[in-house]
């Protein structure tokens, strides 16, 4: 084994120093990396797993806060003077279609009384029901047939026009 001398300052002595490479390895080292490849062979899985369930959960809480924003904006459209349950409907697909959510044509249905025959102060129950499936990041199987539903009841304020 080649050994190379350095100087050590103000004793006038030198000592031996053996370079990483040579023969009689640095078997520490190899040892150390070979550690670090089996913990990130287990350790990157479950952080990718992880990862992935939070940016999916993420969707989930987006999609439920969309669908209850959509059933609030259609129920105060119904609401107002002149609403009718046509102008509520378009509310509703317009809040789904501005944040990319996808819906079937059955999206919005109402409990009881409609806007169109409420009278003043009666209570109208909007509801928006949208599928989980083809709305999140994970495959559609996942979820099976979950429906997010939002419900929202105000009260009509005005007396319909005719």
């Amino acid at each position: 084994m080649k050994r190379h001398r350095i100087p050590q300052r103000g004793l006038g002595r030198t000592r031996s120093v053996r370079r990483r490479g040579q023969r009689g390895g640095d078997l520490l080292g190899i040892k150390r990396a070979a550690t670090a490849t089996a913990e990130v062979a287990i350790c990157l899985p479950v952080l990718m797993t992880l990862t992935l369930a939070t940016i999916d959960l993420c969707s989930v809480f987006f999609l439920k806060e969309t669908v209850s924003i959509a059933a609030y904006e259609g129920a105060r459209r119904g609401v107002n003077r002149g609403g009718t349950n046509a102008a509520a409907i378009a509310r509703v697909r317009e809040v789904l279609t501005e944040r990319g959510v996808q819906f079937g044509g059955d999206a919005v249905s109402f409990e009881d009384a409609t806007y169109d025959d409420a009278e003043t102060l009666e209570h109208v129950t909007l509801v928006v029901t949208v599928p989980a499936a083809g709305n999140l990041a994970a495959p559609a199987g996942l979820y099976g047939d979950l429906q997010l539903t939002a419900r929202v009841t105000m009260r009509k304020e005005f007396e319909n026009q005719e």
